[in-house]
């Protein structure tokens, strides 16, 4: 009885992670895939390339006992994707898996770069000295006005200096009361 009550705890978390939209497997210890669920079937299948990048971060989980993680690209239904693969050492010598579609992500960290430089861009060929500081209140972004009209040494200015820093160099060379 206490077997039957045990198989149907499997069963049903079995039956649960089946129905979970994030790819996730289990690895025996020497890192056969024991279990995979329905999102990771395709994903991870036998040397598939996910599989193959997997399988590394899979090694490396079991000798440093720590998670591992990797990007790497892959075809899912006739589509280029940026999977992040994490692979965790559990108990025995196995190893839990899962995958996590990061393309979105990524593209939206490109455009936003894109339209950082672009911005960029467009502030240094601007005649007006601009100087853009961050919530640290720290230097962000300056063009070339600026570095002019305060006469600063631009590799300083790289170094993302605060607020008052800047202030007080000022008032140090006597550029501000």
């Amino acid at each position: 009885e206490a077997r039957a009550a045990m198989q149907a705890i499997l069963d049903a978390r079995e039956a649960m992670l089946e129905h979970v939209p994030i790819p996730v497997w289990h690895r025996r210890a020497g890192l056969d895939i024991s279990y995979r669920n329905r999102a990771a079937r395709d994903l991870v299948g036998d040397g598939s390339p996910a599989e193959r990048v997997g399988r590394g971060l899979a090694q490396r989980a079991q000798r440093s006992s720590s998670e591992q993680t990797e990007s790497t690209n892959v075809v899912v239904d006739g589509r280029r994707r940026l999977i992040e693969i994490v692979e965790s050492p559990a108990a025995d010598g196995a190893v839990v898996g899962h995958a996590r579609d990061v393309t979105q992500l990524a593209e939206t960290q490109d455009e936003l770069a894109r339209h950082v430089a672009a911005h960029g861009e467009l502030l240094q060929k601007l005649t007006t000295a601009i100087a853009i500081y961050g919530r640290d209140k720290r230097l962000r972004l300056f063009n070339n006005a600026f570095v002019e009209l305060w006469q600063l040494d631009r590799r300083w200015l790289a170094t993302e200096p605060d607020f008052s820093a800047v202030i007080e160099l000022l008032r140090h060379r006597r550029r501000l009361p």
